[in-house]
């Protein structure tokens, strides 16, 4: 299942609309919309943020999504982008965030 197919399928079983969403993530309801229908990808902030939402943990979120996808994926324009940055950059800042934690 692709990444904008699980936020969706999620959302709904918490019975949220896009707009309650995008009100307690502090987004636009066009962002929520745009990350639903795989057109942009929400940032490691907003990964955490929904993960919380959802009480799920980020690599939940995730991890089905690297899962089925190619390392490479073709994007609506047909450019060409690697999910590799994206990955590098999640697990940084997954050990940030644990690192805090335990220094906290």
């Amino acid at each position: 299942m692709a990444l904008g197919k699980r936020l969706k399928k999620l959302r709904e079983v918490k019975n949220m609309s896009q707009e309650n969403l995008a009100q307690q993530m502090n987004v636009s309801r066009r962002a929520i919309y745009r990350w639903e229908t795989n057109k942009n990808y929400p940032d490691m902030d907003n990964l955490i943020k929904l993960s919380k939402i959802y009480a799920i943990t980020p690599d939940e979120l995730v991890k089905e999504e690297q899962i089925s996808q190619n390392k490479t994926a073709i994007d609506e324009e047909g450019e060409e982008f690697s999910l590799l940055p994206f990955i590098i950059g999640f697990i940084i800042l997954l050990v940030e965030f644990f690192l805090i934690q335990v220094l906290c």
